[in-house]
Formats: C-alpha cells, structure tokens, sequence
C-alpha cells in the first residue's frame, strides 16, 4: 500500500517530461514544415522565373533575324539602327515573359535593366555579354526575371514562415539566348522546297551583299515585291554580266537536266533523294569538325530558258537556300560548298 503514492507521482512526472517533448518536438516539426512548404514554394517560383526568362530571352533574339538586323550588317549609319533591334528585342522579351505567371502574380513584367544586348562567342560556354561591341556584331540578349520587394512583379509571399518572422521572400532567373548565324550544314527534306538548284560564285555574292543594287522592296505580310528600296540589296541569282554559261544552274541528281525537271526543282524545291543521287548523301554538311571548308562537284547545265520565269516567280516571298562555289571546272562542273 506504500507504494501507490510513489508510482502515482513517478506517473505524473512522466506525462509531464512527455508533454514537454512533444511541446519542443512540435515547435520543431512546425520549423521543418515551414522549411519545406515556404522552400518549396521558393523553389517553383523560381522554375516559373525561369519560364519566363528563357522565353523573352528567345523572343527577344529573335530581333537579330529581322531585316533591320540585316540593313544593321550592311549599312554604315549602323548606330541608330541598332537602337531599333534593341528596343525589338526589348519589347519581344517582355512581351513573352508577360503570359507567362509565378504564383501570386498573373504575368511577369522584365524590368527595362534586367534586359542586356551585346555579343557572345558562341564558341564558348562561359564568355559573359560583352555590351562594348560595334553594332553589328550584336548576336546574344540577356534576361533576369526577379520577385523582389522592389520590382513590379513583388516578392513571395511566405506562408510558415510567418511564425518565425519572416514574410516574404526574394529570388530570380536569368537566361541567355545567341543568335548563331553560322551555318555548318543543310537538310534538304527539312522543309518544303529550301533548296534551289541554284549557284552562284562566292565572290559575286559578297559583293552584292555588301555594295549590290537596293532597287527593290519587299512586303513580307502581303508577299509582294515594289520597285522602291527597302534597305536589303538584292542579289542576281541567274543570269550575271560576270556568270556566263552554266554559272546559275544545277543539275542535282538528273544529268542535262531539260526545262521540265528544272521547273519541279525551283517550284518545289530540289528532293534529298536527287541531292544524295547527285553527291551520295540527303544531307550538306559545309564544314568538317576541324573547321576546314568541305567541298561538293555538281555538274551544271549552259544557259537560263525563259519558260522558267514562272517558275522562279512562284517562289517570291519563300524562304530558300543555294549553293556557292568558289571554282568553275571547264568540263562544265561546278566545285560547290
């Protein structure tokens, strides 16, 4: 009977050691579980950041491929006509990052310094954007998306976290986009009708690349082409003073191709089956992996029928590739690459 008394208190001072662990143990736990959802949170926001980011970095490079780009390349009042691809790429970038939400906030606003123009070697992974370029090197644009207490978008609001203190919270994602015009190889089934079967000497086309005839204007929406100058020079495919004889036509996989197989090629593009006919692959690599230039024979054929204007008509306003060459062999092939 004595020991009733000292079991019932030794009971009690257990519940009340229990009760005090779990008092440290819960204030513990509710630490973890603020740890983990408020982190969590941290952590989508940023992925949704990145979303952002990456999109208006793409959208904004893709100034770099315009026309104005292009007059940037080739004209000598270079400096006001990159302020115009700059502000492009800038009004692209924060166009794209605005459909695209965080939590908390319907769309994301880039802020007009968190959007970077400039070059980038393309040949390395780390090289930082250089802003101190001549215009027309510009290749590269760089975005951060913030969620700051500063910025338009704010900060994150925290939910746990709120016990200890702490309200919101700050983070971002930057992503970088290049424009690499470089160009080490073609697929000609990539798309419909790229290829021509087309030549034209590299020299010829330098030259009218960078002091040729403006005579021409272009309108990509209504595809028309107007006899006023749009700042893009136009090169002569076929025929050329200096490009007599078979200088502009191929014949890619058909030997002394007639007008017939010339028309089907410049209509609808030169087939992969008639380009690995012609040189024993579908698809052109220009370069190999040294660097070192590699080169194509392809046989031509002499003169340019008049019945296939219409053709080459029907192909105003299209995205298409030709070929360059460099040598003209007497016995009537081309060395291209």
């Amino acid at each position: 009977m004595t020991m009733r008394p000292f079991r019932r208190r030794e009971s009690q001072r257990r519940r009340a050691l229990v009760a005090a662990q779990v008092a440290v143990c819960m204030v513990v736990i509710v630490g973890f579980t603020a740890l983990a959802v408020d982190v969590g949170m941290m952590y989508n926001v940023k992925a949704d950041l990145q979303r952002s980011a990456d999109a208006a970095a793409l959208a904004g490079a893709a100034s770099y491929t315009s026309d104005k780009m292009l007059q940037v390349r080739l004209s000598g009042d270079r400096t006001s006509l990159i302020y115009e691809v700059v502000d492009t790429a800038r009004n692209l970038a924060d166009s794209f990052a605005l459909v695209n939400p965080s939590l908390g906030v319907s769309s994301t606003h880039i802020e007009p310094n968190d959007i970077g123009t400039g070059w980038i070697d393309v040949a390395s992974g780390t090289t930082p954007l250089d802003i101190g370029v001549a215009p027309d090197s510009y290749n590269a644009i760089e975005v951060i998306a913030r969620r700051t207490s500063e910025g338009s978008n704010g900060p994150i609001s925290l939910l746990f976290a709120r016990i200890f203190g702490r309200s919101y919270a700050e983070t971002s994602a930057s992503a970088v986009a290049v424009f690499d015009d470089r160009v080490g190889g073609f697929d000609p089934g990539a798309g419909p009708g790229y290829l021509l079967p087309f030549t034209i000497h590299e020299d010829v086309f330098e030259a009218d690349l960078t002091g040729g005839p403006d005579n021409y204007g272009f309108d990509a929406n209504e595809k028309t082409v107007t006899s006023s100058a749009d700042g893009i020079r136009e090169i002569k495919l076929y025929p050329h003073d200096s490009a007599p004889g078979n200088f502009g036509l191929l014949n890619i996989g058909i030997p002394n191709q007639g007008v017939p197989s010339l028309r089907e090629h410049i209509e609808n593009g030169v087939p992969p089956e008639d380009v690995e006919s012609e040189i024993g692959t579908a698809v052109l690599t220009f370069y190999t992996e040294h660097g070192d230039p590699i080169t194509y024979d392809i046989t031509g054929s002499p003169g340019l029928d008049s019945a296939l204007q219409p053709s080459v008509d029907m192909r105003v306003g299209d995205v298409v590739a030709f070929l360059l060459h460099n040598v003209v062999v007497e016995n009537g092939s081309n060395s291209i690459y």
